[in-house]
């Protein structure tokens, strides 16, 4: 009985897939303080009929892990360049996890996707500016993207 239980508390475990993002987060009022963005942690997830593409920076400085994501109706989305304002964009905008204060939302800009159907490939360039949730901050972030599948998550003791 006890194993039951641990197997039901368990984390789900997620396959990771080989993808990137790199680019660049300027802060708006601050052009000279631009970082270069690398991510090799990218996950794209179907979520209640929603493409979730999301990236976690990959560096040794622990005072920035900044995440990267954006939201699309469609699990599998068609390539077009989509603006902030179509109704086809869940979401766009970069964080750090630790802090939800620490949460930016485009305000303006784009995403382009490459689908490439029939393989589960995508790629695809995010240029957008977002701003603080709370607070007035804005950083403008440019990213180029390939991710080479679909994340599954498999919850232990549920087949």
């Amino acid at each position: 009985m006890t194993n039951d239980l641990n197997k039901k508390f368990q984390a789900p475990v997620q396959t990771p897939l080989a993808g990137t993002m790199k680019g660049t987060i300027t802060p708006t009022d601050a052009p000279d303080k631009k970082f270069d963005y690398t991510s090799t942690v990218v996950i794209r997830r179907s979520q209640n009929g929603i493409m979730r593409v999301e990236s976690k920076m990959t560096v040794q400085d622990a005072d920035t892990p900044v995440h990267v994501e954006f939201q699309l109706v469609g699990e599998n989305a068609p390539s077009k360049t989509y603006r902030l304002e179509d109704k086809e964009v869940e979401a766009l905008f970069i964080y750090y996890p630790y802090d939800p204060f620490y949460t930016f939302n485009a305000i303006s800009g784009y995403i382009t996707l490459e689908n490439h159907t029939p393989e589960s490939r995508i790629t695809g360039v995010l240029d957008f500016t977002a701003e603080a949730v709370v607070g007035w901050h804005q950083y403008h972030v440019e990213m180029v993207f390939e991710v080479t599948g679909v994340t599954t998550v498999t919850r232990p003791g549920k087949n």
